[in-house]
């Protein structure tokens, strides 16, 4: 998650500023560290609670994501697949 979180302060909007999602993965960069913080104090409930917190928050990013159709990703996903499955990006 720290990887995930932190590689994507590198990706910016055209005008190269951050959006609110960047507000998210602060958020969850946060989330991550109390709960791994409450483990690490063999605190389990908060810890179950902030993980589990970070991942429906993932999963949610995720479909709203795949949800906008007009959105480069679902559009890759569809018309240009071995793009999307090599990491390959096409310069059109």
């Amino acid at each position: 998650m720290y990887v995930v979180v932190l590689t994507s302060f590198g990706i910016r909007t055209l005008n190269g500023g951050f959006s609110w999602l960047h507000g998210l993965s602060i958020l969850t960069f946060i989330t991550v560290t109390v709960g791994l913080a409450a483990a690490m104090k063999r605190n389990i409930p908060p810890h179950k609670s902030f993980m589990l917190g970070s991942y429906f928050g993932v999963l949610g990013a995720f479909i709203g994501v795949i949800a906008v159709p007009e959105r480069r990703i679902p559009q890759m996903a569809l018309h240009d697949l071995p793009c999307c499955r090599f990491g390959w990006q096409r310069w059109y």
